[in-house]
């Protein structure tokens, strides 16, 4: 069953800068560090209207193509280890790296 839980939407959150309260500028960031615990940043808000999407339609896998360096791969392996089978086509000179964040997403069920 694929099911993922987060804090969407983030939270702004102002930043207290001298240089831009001398200039009466308000400085603002999105806090999209904060949308998951494991998957943070824009992969999440990219790949999960995709992702329910293919579950609501009754998809069970996907392909995606990524660099091995890529948090893409990590992020998608993560979001989908409990519900939809991953295959991702890696260039063939990184397939077989022992890059962190590829062997995280190996051990969550890519499939190379």
């Amino acid at each position: 069953m694929f099911s993922l839980s987060s804090n969407l939407p983030t939270p702004l959150q102002r930043i207290e800068l001298s240089v831009a309260q001398k200039r009466a500028i308000s400085v603002w960031i999105k806090r999209d560090d904060l949308n998951h615990p494991v998957v943070s940043g824009n992969k999440l808000r990219k790949l999960l209207a995709p992702l329910e999407q293919m579950v609501k339609t009754g998809k069970q896998s996907i392909i995606s193509f990524a660099g091995a360096y890529s948090n893409h791969l990590f992020a998608l392996s993560y979001l989908c280890r409990h519900g939809l089978r991953v295959r991702v086509m890696i260039p063939q000179d990184q397939a077989q790296l022992e890059i962190p964040s590829l062997q995280l997403a190996l051990a969550n069920g890519l499939e190379p």
